[in-house]
């Protein structure tokens, strides 16, 4: 099969790159390079190579592309709970970044399942995309595998739910600080009945912002936090407010 980068005219017939280099009158290299990599290749050559794919109509093939180059243009961004509002945010951020590096975020919704959360692994062990960030706390045995092969170099990164035992890059806040901050504030206020509204037993984020928490407590000299459990869902937390 020939690996060239394929171009689609307008009139539906399927030309490679080579035909667009001769129409320009310039190397099948100099006219990959100006859609690759433009700032490499003089103002002239570039205008040229690109005025012969306008009057042409030609647009590029991605995946026609990827054959060469390997790269997708996709990292994949899983979430833990789709529902829960405040990974509005982040995913927007994600898209943001993602965007202005050329790249396109492909979302999906493993809904705290083992077996949803190995199957976008394995899109990224497949190569189906060129990186994933994965916003709960667990690393699936996939990734888990490809660190191991790959060590820093995997393209793997953990958001919100900083766990360092799993040794990824990861984009997270000192949830134990800010804890302590927030509870700080409200000793200061002249409060001393504090109740605390956490997050799952096995997550991180509840684990960092209770060690805050009482760390406050015990350095201002007031009673142990109470604390009621949910799993950061709407409903959780109206339930463990009524029970307040």
């Amino acid at each position: 099969m020939d690996r060239d980068v394929f171009f689609q005219h307008t009139s539906g017939f399927m030309t490679t790159i080579r035909d667009v280099a001769a129409a320009a009158g310039v190397s099948r290299a100099t006219a990959a390079r100006v859609l690759a990599n433009p700032e490499m290749v003089a103002e002239a050559t570039r205008a040229r190579v690109m005025k012969s794919v306008e009057e042409l109509g030609y647009t590029r093939n991605s995946v026609a592309a990827s054959l060469r180059t390997t790269r997708t243009g996709r990292i994949i961004v899983t979430v833990p709970d789709i529902s829960n509002p405040f990974f509005s945010r982040v995913i927007r951020g994600v898209e943001e970044a993602a965007q202005k590096a050329g790249y396109a975020v492909l979302l999906g919704d493993t809904r705290n399942e083992r077996e949803r959360e190995e199957q976008y692994a394995e899109m990224l062990n497949r190569r189906e995309a060129d990186g994933i960030i994965f916003l709960g706390h667990r690393l699936p045995t996939t990734l888990a595998r490809l660190l191991d092969r790959d060590g820093a170099r995997a393209p793997i990164v953990n958001g919100c739910e900083f766990t360092p035992s799993l040794g990824v890059s990861s984009a997270h806040i000192d949830n134990a600080g800010a804890a302590y901050e927030v509870m700080q504030t409200l000793y200061e206020m002249g409060h001393r009945d504090i109740a605390l509204i956490a997050g799952p037993d096995d997550s991180p984020l509840t684990r960092d912002r209770l060690i805050g928490a009482r760390k406050a407590a015990e350095d201002c000299g007031a009673e142990t936090p109470i604390v009621e459990s949910g799993d950061f869902s709407i409903e959780s937390g109206k339930r463990a407010a009524m029970a307040l």
